[in-house]
């Protein structure tokens, strides 16, 4: 987990205007639960920070790959955010784009978010049910923690904090064992406020 910069959360706490976005995929987007993991931060947030003035877009397209994430973010930076949340991989993973690939698209998409003033946060999304799909997964968020190193991003490991934090068991997911569920989404969800508090 590598934070973001103390002068993002200085906003919260000062009660200007902050403009969140979440560009992702499927679990960007909350597929079939009650809210995704990215809503339920910026509610977190919300409630942490009850001073501050949150806005918040959800751009999680579900099937979205980093690739495509690329292709929409000047449609996301036209809303001049301050703070982007990316996550991708799982579907550069089963479409079998190369690791290295999802890495230089990552690193690429923070620098640009950086370029247009915003702060580019990274995360890993989260684990499998299967340890034999983690695997093939593995790799690729691997490649998003060096693309958040070599782009100097703040990094939301949530594939880790999962792993430390609860058990890889059924209830966290959706029957196809990829999808988590509210339980899982919110998992994630505290995973990333950590960054912010």
């Amino acid at each position: 987990m590598v934070p973001v910069a103390p002068s993002l959360i200085d906003k919260f706490s000062s009660g200007e205007e902050v403009r969140i976005a979440g560009l992702g995929d499927s679990l960007t987007y909350g597929w079939m639960v009650e809210r995704g993991f990215f809503d339920r931060f910026v509610d977190a947030l919300e409630r942490r920070f009850p001073e501050a003035k949150i806005s918040r877009q959800n751009h999680g397209i579900p099937g979205d790959t980093s690739e495509g994430g690329l292709a929409r973010l000047d449609e996301v930076l036209a809303w001049r955010p301050q703070a982007v949340i990316v996550e991708f991989g799982l579907n550069d993973c089963f479409l079998s784009v190369p690791p290295g690939e999802v890495g230089r698209l990552q690193s690429l998409l923070a620098r640009r978010i950086q370029e247009a003033g915003g702060t580019p946060v990274l995360c890993t999304s989260c684990p499998l049910l299967d340890a034999g799909e983690m695997k093939i997964v593995d790799p690729y968020y691997q490649a998003i923690r060096e693309a958040a190193q070599a782009a100097k991003a703040a990094l939301a490991d949530l594939d880790r904090v999962w792993r430390e934090t609860v058990p890889i068991t059924a209830e966290y997911f959706l029957e196809d064992g990829i999808h988590p569920s509210d339980r899982g989404h919110e998992i994630m969800s505290r995973g990333l406020l950590s960054l912010f508090i």
